[in-house]
C-alpha cells in the first residue's frame, strides 16, 4: 500500500518529490554549464599587450593600446591580462621611460606575467601636408620560443582640421585596431 499525503493546497507528496527532482536537475545542469565555461576560458592562451611605441611628428598622441586591447578581447581567442598588471611589471623592471627597452624586453615581461604570447607594436606618423599618414605595425610573439609568430601593418590617413591641427578620432583609431588585429590573427 502506498502512503500518499495531501497538503492543504491540494497537491500530493509525489508532486512535491517531482518538483524537488526537477529543481536538483536544473541546478546540476546550471553548475555543469558554469564549470564548462570556466574550463573553456582556461583553454584559451593567455596574452598581454605591451604599450605601443610612437614616432610622433607634430601630433600630440594619446595611448592607443586601450583600443587594441579591447579589440583583442572581442576576438574571444585569448584570455587578456589586465592592463594594470602589465603596467605593474613594466614599472617593476624600470622600463616606463624607455619605450624601446619595453619592446626589447617583451619576453621577460611575458614570463613575469605568466602569458604564452605578447603583442608589441609601433605607430608611425608621416606628415603629408594636408593629411598625415598613420601606420600601425604589431607583432605577435610566442614567449616560450621567442619567435615572432605573426606581424601586421595597417595604414590610414588623418585629415587636417581647422587651424592647421590634425584630428584623430577614436572611431578611426578603433577601425585601425580592428584591421590590424584581423590581419594579425587571420
Amino acid at each position: 500500500m502506498e502512503a500518499r499525503y495531501h497538503f492543504k493546497n491540494g497537491t500530493s507528496s509525489k508532486s512535491h518529490t517531482g518538483r524537488r527532482i526537477f529543481i536538483v536537475f536544473i541546478s546540476l545542469l546550471f553548475l555543469g554549464i558554469l564549470s564548462f565555461s570556466v574550463y573553456a576560458q582556461e583553454l584559451k592562451p593567455r596574452i598581454a599587450v605591451i604599450d605601443l611605441q610612437y614616432d610622433v611628428i607634430n601630433l600630440h598622441e594619446a595611448s592607443k593600446t586601450y583600443f587594441l586591447t579591447n579589440e583583442l578581447i572581442n576576438t574571444n581567442k585569448y584570455s587578456v591580462v589586465e592592463r594594470s598588471k602589465v603596467e605593474h611589471v613594466i614599472n617593476d623592471l624600470g622600463l616606463q621611460s624607455t619605450p624601446n627597452s619595453i619592446s626589447d624586453s617583451a619576453i621577460e615581461i611575458g614570463n613575469l606575467l605568466g602569458v604564452q604570447k605578447v603583442i608589441t607594436g609601433k605607430i608611425l606618423y608621416n606628415n603629408k601636408g594636408r593629411t598625415m599618414g598613420r601606420s600601425l605595425s604589431i607583432n605577435l610573439i610566442d614567449i616560450e620560443s621567442g619567435v615572432i609568430e605573426a606581424t601586421a601593418t595597417v595604414e590610414d590617413e588623418i585629415r587636417i582640421r581647422r587651424n592647421g591641427k590634425f584630428f584623430e578620432s577614436d572611431a578611426s583609431t578603433l577601425k585601425l585596431s580592428k584591421k590590424s588585429l584581423d590581419k594579425l590573427l587571420n
